[in-house]
């Protein structure tokens, strides 16, 4: 009798480990990337997405389990289903092969232009204006449809870096000719570090990101997809995403 009550205890255990395994929702967002998910001075990971997406396990009673990994790794752990999810997405033609996008977006963004200070380029046509230039982006981001035409045909040459940090060295050292990346972003680094670029003009309509879900994540994804969409989509509704993003921006 002993035994079976051994075995039976050891087996409750065990199913209530599962139970918390399948509870813990594992997001990947891209480093460096404020101000939308990033580690502070104390090591800790912060950011307006981050803290949008804290709301939506605690309602959704789940234990989020967060990383920051380089875009590329990103983009591989949601495509493989190493992670529930990934943020903040665009939404492509190949991304979605691999992902499930809720109906609202974490954030809308536009790319802009940014050049050395000093410099006295200018462009009124895109991409054509950039044809023959030295552009630095982000590794493996995408900017515009017609851009990443552009720069498949050869008509732009481009500078992928890791960080939004390089990036933005590079545009000070005259690295290249111009950078792009979300406005957002320069803006929140240069702000914070007192850096000075001269902005040339928006390179894309504002985009939306999203909290991607991996189609091959090993929980229910349907079941896990329609719960995400709903809450976000009532988060929105209750003014929450946009309160957390307001609160974000002004206490940085």
């Amino acid at each position: 009798m002993k035994i079976y009550l051994r075995l039976a205890f050891v087996l409750c255990l065990l199913a209530n480990s599962s139970a918390n395994a399948q509870k813990i929702f594992t997001v990947a967002c891209n480093e460096k990337n404020e101000p939308a998910c990033f580690e502070d001075t104390d090591g800790n990971i912060v950011g307006v997405n981050v803290d949008i997406i804290r709301v939506l396990c605690k309602r959704l009673n789940l234990s989020l389990e967060i990383k920051l990994v380089p875009w590329k790794r990103l983009l591989s752990l949601v495509e493989h289903g190493q992670v529930d999810a990934g943020m903040p997405l665009f939404k492509t033609p190949e991304r979605l092969k691999y992902a499930l996008y809720p109906s609202t977006p974490l954030h809308k963004v536009a790319m802009q232009a940014y050049t050395h200070p000093h410099s006295d380029f200018t462009y009124t046509r895109l991409p054509e204006d950039l044809y023959g230039k030295i552009v630095g982006i982000r590794r493996s981001y995408s900017i515009s449809p017609k851009f990443d035409q552009a720069v498949a045909g050869g008509y732009i040459v481009i500078n992928e870096v890791d960080s939004i940090n390089q990036l933005i060295g590079m545009t000070i050292s005259n690295r290249v000719d111009v950078s792009i990346d979300k406005g957002s972003t320069i803006n929140f680094y240069l702000k914070k570090e007192g850096v000075v670029l001269k902005h040339i003009g928006q390179v894309s309509q504002p985009q939306a990101a999203f909290l991607a879900i991996s189609k091959l994540s090993s929980k229910n994804v349907e079941s896990l997809f329609r719960k995400v969409d709903a809450t976000l989509q009532t988060m929105e509704n209750e003014g929450v995403i946009e309160e957390i993003t307001n609160r974000f921006i002004q206490r940085f």
